[in-house]
């Protein structure tokens, strides 16, 4: 390190003299310096402050070298994190999962746009906590800041759209919960201000053969004794109840 070798050089030209500054020169050598000349007392200490000094200038200068490296938040390990949110300028609730280097997306559509702009995707986030997939019209691209997981959606010909999702409180029902029915797979986003505000959810139910079902919570949304909360399917002939789960990590 550059401090370090100039520290040392700066001892050894107090201590020693110039003339006998030998190997402490080259900062790394594992040869012995010369023994110190016993009679300088102010030059020893003239050189502890300045090697002080310079050590911290030095290092303080060295650790501008890494400002490209990766935000805290880019490696979570095992943790799993939700998110809930929404796409800006419609009625398109976002609800997510990370975990390690992955994330499970769940956009659902509301009442106007269930059919078109409901999907799962599953995404791979980098060590700079970004992450991009391109899956048949659906192009999204965003990253985590901290309690934030962001980004943008274009799908098919519709104008791109920000997204913004933010950590759910774990204590409030916020969050991303999924189960299965005659549909298919169900999905539903909560979102909760705090403890004290009503938990609201929306979810939609994706299936093969079919366009995706609205999914209504039962109100007041509240967890069953299996951690599970109730939800009733809009399907064509008759309503379903199901029930839903905490969704699974990627």
């Amino acid at each position: 390190m550059a401090c370090k070798s100039e520290t040392l050089r700066l001892w050894n030209d107090h201590c020693y003299g110039s003339g006998h500054r030998g190997v402490i020169e080259g900062a790394d050598s594992e040869e012995t310096a010369v023994a110190p000349v016993l009679d300088r007392p102010r030059n020893l200490l003239r050189s502890l402050g300045a090697g002080a000094c310079l050590l911290l200038a030095g290092c303080g200068d060295d650790a501008h070298e890494d400002e490209g490296a990766a935000p805290e938040d880019a490696s979570t390990g095992n943790e799993v994190r939700v998110f809930v949110g929404e796409l800006a300028g419609s009625d398109v609730k976002l609800g997510a999962v990370v975990a390690g280097g992955g994330a499970r997306l769940f956009f659902c559509g509301g009442p106007t746009s269930y059919a078109e702009r409901t999907r799962w995707l599953q995404v791979e986030i980098d060590d700079r906590s970004r992450f991009e997939l391109d899956a048949d019209d659906w192009h999204v691209r965003g990253r985590i800041v901290g309690t934030s997981l962001s980004g943008e959606l274009e799908q098919g010909a519709a104008a791109p759209a920000d997204f913004v999702a933010e950590l759910a409180d774990a204590s409030t029902f916020a969050g991303l919960y999924e189960g299965t029915a005659d549909c298919g797979r169900v999905g539903l986003v909560v979102t909760q201000r705090d403890e004290d505000a009503p938990a609201t959810g929306q979810g939609a139910c994706v299936g093969p053969g079919h366009a995706p079902e609205q999914v209504n919570p039962i109100l007041p949304i509240s967890l069953e004794d299996d951690g599970s909360i109730r939800v009733e399917v809009e399907a064509v002939d008759a309503a379903q109840e199901a029930r839903v789960m905490p969704a699974a990590a990627p």
